[in-house]
């Protein structure tokens, strides 16, 4: 199966039209985010806060719920500027989410990209989702939360379209640099919230895998191996060859989300079943995935 294909989780469902109101050229599109869409960490930076309405916003696991909210909030395009009450308060994920189904939707192959960035928190590798599209044959990383004004904050550089690999480190590259030493497990993992270690590579390495394959889930889900790494805060000793088999794999995955897929598969445990762990509000519960 192609990456062009919407999964059960990028579908727009009925609001097909309303999402391609949206450009589909990376830059255009990343700052037609900035219209709609903020992270709930700047809000709080930013002494702004989440208003109480929007407090589920990042809990939204499909596009068609974000789309719902959004045009429920305020029914005029896409790319109109909203009132900051009128916003949707999500995460990475809901950028990389909507980035993704917009590309799909213009028929490039796209798919989401679990890993760490440098260029939040200067010495430190934090929790990032990102869009990975297909150009010339070429997958190019593309980061959809960088619009102007984040661009501005970070005092972002590159090009967002074409994120330097050596920017990001998805899961695989991330938990092999841990493994392999070149990475302090210390410094990689959600800084804003003081979370960091080994532990939080193998989950991110699964939910890049999963997202490989299209199963696009959130940001503190968790299964298998990596939710009992994640009750404990730490890698259980004899699961380290399991995740260093899955990161081996997933260095450079297949093209296809079907070849993908059947290659996770064959990881007992590497694939979600119908609920994951995930921690809702820091207490960890099992979720549905849909």
């Amino acid at each position: 199966m192609s990456h062009i294909v919407q999964t059960a989780w990028s579908n727009p469902g009925g609001l097909s039209r309303r999402l391609a109101e949206l450009p589909s050229e990376p830059h255009a599109l990343a700052t037609a985010l900035e219209n709609i869409l903020i992270h709930v960490g700047i809000a709080h930076a930013e002494g702004t806060g989440v208003p109480e309405r929007a407090r589920n916003d990042a809990s939204a696991r499909t596009l068609a719920r974000l789309l719902e909210t959004a045009l429920a909030r305020d029914p005029r395009p896409l790319t109109e500027r909203r009132a900051p009450a009128d916003l949707l308060y999500g995460t990475c994920h809901d950028f990389a989410l909507v980035a993704t189904a917009v590309l799909r939707m213009a028929g490039v192959e796209a798919r989401i990209r679990v890993g760490f960035a440098d260029y939040f928190s200067p010495g430190f590798w934090d929790d990032h989702w990102v869009c990975e599209y297909r150009r010339g044959g070429d997958w190019k990383l593309f980061d959809p939360e960088l619009g102007p004004r984040m661009r501005n904050r970070f005092g972002v550089t590159f090009n967002i379209a074409d994120l330097p690999r050596r920017r990001f480190l998805t899961g695989a590259r991330a938990w092999q640099a841990v493994r392999a030493g070149t990475l302090d497990p210390a410094t990689l993992g959600a800084s804003a919230i003081g979370i960091s270690g080994d532990w939080f590579a193998a989950g991110s390495l699964l939910r890049d895998a999963a997202c490989l394959a299209g199963i696009e889930l959130l940001p503190w889900d968790t299964w298998g191996p990596a939710a009992e790494a994640v009750r404990r805060r730490e890698v259980a000793e004899a699961d380290l060859p399991w995740f260093d088999s899955v990161a081996a794999a997933f260095a450079h995955p297949p093209s296809t989300r079907a070849a993908t897929y059947a290659l996770l598969s064959s990881f007992p445990g590497a694939l979600p079943g119908n609920s994951v762990l995930s921690v809702v509000d820091g207490a960890p519960a099992d979720q549905p995935i849909l």
